[in-house]
């Protein structure tokens, strides 16, 4: 009988210590962590942290900081995660910011790890209907370009071979339709692109590369949902000629320039171009 009551006693003990110690680790003193290196954070706070390089990376464009602190999570698969994650947050509505930055971090990234560092392609005008005087005659073709009817036209698109890992952007694109649009109230300069399959339905997640004779960029559709899913933009540089790619593959629509406008007032400023391009069957 004594040595049962023993045996009660040392298991009540134990229940009564391990129930003591958990109360005091985890309620009365718990254990704090300052400084932890990024690579011991969870999978959520992994996730914030990529969004803060990004938008740091926006800010200041300092790819060398960037990639410094991606290394710090110590993964393998650098340009994959933040592919996943753009693809994530462009869901929320409320993280369409994040999604960009995200996704532009990851394609300059795989930029520089094949080709070298993006050259980017500088600052928009600044808002406002005005041009100055002779900058019109500044906006010459670059060497071997062919201008790009001012009316609706019909771009060709000629079968060339896909780029693995593009998914979301097989197949074929051709340029259905084209015009200038004069909107004082549109950013100067802006290319707004739209991206529809064979039935009319807007495709996104689809890549727009512009090209100029410096450099190129990238933009999505999809990251304006109150736009359409195929809707996406570029804002251009109103003295550059462009080069304009939809998708992998597709012939690129050549010397893309912002149109001269005038405004109520008389003055001139430099408007948009719309295009809508449909996926061939």
């Amino acid at each position: 009988m004594t040595e049962k009551r023993g045996n009660l006693y040392l298991i009540s003990g134990f229940i009564i210590g391990l129930l003591f110690g958990l109360i005091y680790s985890w309620l009365l003193d718990p254990v704090e962590f300052i400084d932890a290196a990024p690579v011991s954070l969870s999978a959520d706070y992994k996730d914030q942290y990529r969004e803060l390089i990004a938008m740091a990376y926006g800010a200041n464009a300092d790819m060398g900081r960037a990639q410094a602190r991606l290394a710090l999570l110590q993964e393998e698969d650098q340009l994959y995660l933040l592919g996943a994650q753009a693809q994530k947050l462009q869901g929320d509505t409320l993280k369409i910011r994040e999604a960009r930055a995200v996704m532009k971090l990851g394609e300059d990234l795989q930029a520089l790890m094949l080709a070298g560092p993006v050259l980017v392609a500088g600052t928009p005008l600044a808002e406002g209907p005005t041009m100055e005087p002779g900058m019109e005659a500044q906006m010459t073709p670059a060497a071997g370009s062919e201008p790009v009817s001012s009316t609706m036209n019909t771009e060709q698109a000629t079968v060339a071979a896909q780029q693995p890992g593009q998914a979301r952007n097989e197949g074929l694109f051709q340029l259905d339709q084209q015009m200038e649009v004069c909107d004082p109230n549109l950013p100067q300069g802006l290319l707004q692109v739209v991206v529809v399959d064979a039935q009319g339905k807007p495709i996104a997640g689809v890549r727009g590369t512009v090209y100029w004779a410096e450099g190129n960029d990238y933009f999505y559709t999809g990251l304006y949902p109150d736009l359409g899913d195929g809707y996406g933009d570029y804002v251009m540089k109103a003295t550059v000629q462009y080069k304009l790619q939809i998708g992998d593959g597709t012939t690129m629509v050549e010397s893309v320039t912002p149109p001269v406008c005038t405004a109520e007032n008389g003055k001139q400023y430099f408007g948009s171009q719309w295009m809508q391009f449909k996926k061939m069957e």
